[in-house]
């Protein structure tokens, strides 16, 4: 009798069980079984189960998967290095005296009228000596006097004054309209059609007044 009580005890075990271990299989995750997804250990098909597990990282198809090869890594070859600026130009006409902030005399006579600046006046017809006018011509004296320089004649090429309109760039490349901008030595003026550096100007003069220099700071 008390066999039988076993047996029937173990019966009835193995019928609760065994949906269990049906839906087991069906998941891949017989613990008993090792089936596929278990530890990564298992073989696919070595103890027979695999048709009954789910495609996983170990079986395709209720069949072994075969190991797959490691994509290749790829280096993308270094970027090029931008080559060097030019910062030398061609010999110009010479510089033979800074009139003011603003205004140039060529050797030849001619007067040159930067474009996009506006310095303050050294000797204005009406209002004379301007606050910070000395210091603007002193500091494009020490920018150009002296120096031969390219000229880029604006698409208005004259003032009212007759003054030669004129981007001016140094012998060492500097652009010295928008070099004027930057140390605060004068502030921007747009005239007209002039402007086809006005982006450059505009962010001299935008770095100048950040920092408070020459005209920024009075």
């Amino acid at each position: 009798m008390k066999h039988r009580r076993l047996y029937l005890a173990s019966a009835l075990l193995v019928l609760m069980l065994l949906p269990a271990y049906a839906h087991a299989h069906r998941s891949g995750c017989h613990r008993w079984h090792s089936c596929p997804s278990d530890r990564g250990t298992y073989i696919c098909g070595d103890t027979g189960h695999c048709s009954q597990c789910p495609d996983n990282q170990y079986c395709e198809g209720g069949q072994p998967r075969r190991a797959r090869a490691p994509k290749p890594r790829i280096t993308p070859p270094p970027s090029p290095k931008p080559s060097s600026p030019r910062v030398g130009v061609p010999a110009g006409p010479q510089v033979a005296q800074v009139i003011d902030g603003d205004t140039i005399r060529l050797a030849s006579g001619e007067r040159v009228r930067l474009i996009g600046v506006n310095a303050p006046e050294t000797h204005h017809p009406t209002r004379g000596q301007e606050p910070y006018g000395p210091e603007a011509t002193e500091c494009l004296k020490d920018i150009l006097d002296g120096q031969r320089v390219r000229l880029e004649v604006g698409a208005e090429p004259r003032d009212r004054y007759k003054r030669l309109l004129a981007h001016i760039y140094t012998k060492d490349g500097v652009y010295v309209n928008a070099e004027l901008l930057r140390r605060g030595c004068a502030k921007l003026m747009v005239i007209g059609a002039n402007v086809s550096h006005l982006f450059e100007l505009v962010k001299a003069q935008e770095e100048a007044r950040g920092a408070r220099r020459g005209v920024w700071g009075h």
